[in-house]
């Protein structure tokens, strides 16, 4: 998954249905700690545990050809090129955003009304 595949309802959802699941992410999500220690955040965690695998692949090159401005800048254009993938696989409790603990708080006050 991609793109806010890591929001906390999307994992809920996987985790209650008991799907197996990989999200690719590149925000610093806070996980609980093992042992009683500080939340952590998943790029610590994940790089003190040992790789799984790795595996490269071939990205195709992309163009700006005939997307909008505004996949361009969210898609740039690149070249053809080779990349080398790092596979780690490591079960975690994703701590709740605290804005997320926010709504909960006030739909828990406030049930029903929009």
């Amino acid at each position: 998954m991609d793109r806010e595949g890591d929001a906390h309802d999307i994992l809920a959802g996987l985790v209650g249905h008991n799907w197996r699941f990989v999200v690719r992410l590149t925000q610093p999500r806070l996980v609980e700690a093992e042992d009683g220690r500080p939340l952590e955040t998943l790029f610590e965690r994940v790089s003190s545990i040992p790789l799984t695998g790795e595996r490269t692949v071939k990205l195709s090159a992309r163009t700006d050809a005939g997307r909008s401005l505004a996949e361009c800048n969210a898609f740039p254009a690149r070249r053809e090129r080779m990349a080398k993938l790092a596979v780690n696989a490591y079960q975690v409790v994703v701590a709740l955003a605290d804005s997320v603990q926010r709504a909960r708080r006030q739909d828990a006050c406030f049930p029903g009304e929009q």
